[in-house]
């Protein structure tokens, strides 16, 4: 299974691409724990490229509140190909 999770951040504003997503990186590592057969892409930035060159089964999505409209067109847009979506 291939699974893309996204840090849906403002990659313009500094201060929100200054720290890595360490929640993103603590969920890939117990899933990694629990299930052999995954593999798993955290990304922040060229989300569509992304999502057409990984083709992945499922993406995740992480947003604060500020970034809710980024994880919405995130979702949007992986709908659209038919691709499971979780926030």
């Amino acid at each position: 299974m291939k699974l893309l999770l996204v840090n849906a951040i403002n990659t313009t504003k500094k201060i929100e691409s200054v720290y890595p997503p360490l929640g993103l990186a603590y969920l890939a590592s117990a899933l990694k724990q629990h299930f052999s057969d995954i593999e798993i892409k955290i990304i922040d930035r060229d989300v569509k490229a992304v999502i057409e060159a990984y083709l992945p089964d499922a993406v995740g999505v992480s947003a604060v509140s500020q970034n809710f409209g980024r994880a919405i067109e995130v979702g949007h847009y992986c709908r659209s190909l038919n691709i499971p979506v979780f926030v």
